[in-house]
């Protein structure tokens, strides 16, 4: 369920020390590194110390995370 678009083919290679750099400073890709940095396992808690993004708006970004990680278990099981 992974994005298929250059910008997450960007970011999904990058280390992880870059995609907090860009959690921290506000631009206009910041929910695509927010969402990668939660994809990896770093918590909504750190991510908003890091973003100074209300860890409410950043728990629903990890549920759709999470739902996303449920809806890859039926991958290619349905027609």
């Amino acid at each position: 369920m992974k994005p298929d678009t250059p910008i997450y083919e960007k970011i999904k290679v990058l280390p992880m020390e870059e995609i907090k750099k860009n959690i921290a400073i506000p631009n206009s890709l910041r929910v695509w590194y927010i969402f990668e940095a939660l994809r990896r396992g770093i918590s909504p808690k750190e991510i908003s110390d890091i973003s100074k993004i209300d860890i409410w708006f950043i728990y629903q970004l990890y549920q759709i995370i999470l739902l996303e990680k449920e809806l890859e278990k039926y991958k290619g099981k349905f027609v």
